[in-house]
């Protein structure tokens, strides 16, 4: 069996107006054998509002104009448990010991805000309902926020 982390899905507005980067924490399991999906985490049955331009209207902490916001947000802490891993995409992930490691990564929050993640976080495969485990938290280096990801400055 194959394991997939996170990764982010753009929205735009029909006349591209508005943009919204949707940064996800789900956990899928792909079978090789039978080329069949399984959400692992947040359990199945727990449903994020499509991913459509109607996301554009709702109230979210993100900017009204561009910018991202974690998929979690759009799911009760109830729901999804108490301590979760923020969405992002380009994380690095393993499997160790029946656990799943993610490591880091990057996100944005709100109106050309990007943050690169230096959290660990670990998931128990044999108990995916149990959740996340923090191992190690967000440094105060990774959350320097970035006015412009385009800037020529380098640092």
């Amino acid at each position: 069996r194959r394991l997939f982390f996170g990764g982010v899905t753009d929205i735009h507005s029909p006349d591209n107006d508005t943009e919204l980067n949707v940064f996800h924490a789900d956990v899928f399991v792909l079978d090789p054998k039978t080329w069949t999906w399984t959400r692992l985490w947040p359990r199945p049955e727990f449903e994020l509002p499509p991913l459509s331009p109607d996301l554009l209207k709702m109230p979210l902490r993100a900017a009204p104009k561009y910018g991202g916001v974690s998929a979690l947000s759009l799911i009760s802490k109830e729901d999804r448990g108490k301590k979760a891993p923020r969405g992002r995409m380009a994380s690095q992930c393993c499997v160790i010991g029946g656990h799943l490691w993610v490591f880091g990564g990057c996100c944005e929050a709100g109106p050309k805000k990007e943050i690169t993640l230096d959290d660990l976080w670990r998931m128990n495969l044999a108990f995916p309902g149990d959740g996340w485990e923090c191992v190690l938290a967000l440094s105060e280096k990774a959350n320097m926020w970035f006015e412009d990801s385009d800037s020529e400055d380098s640092e």
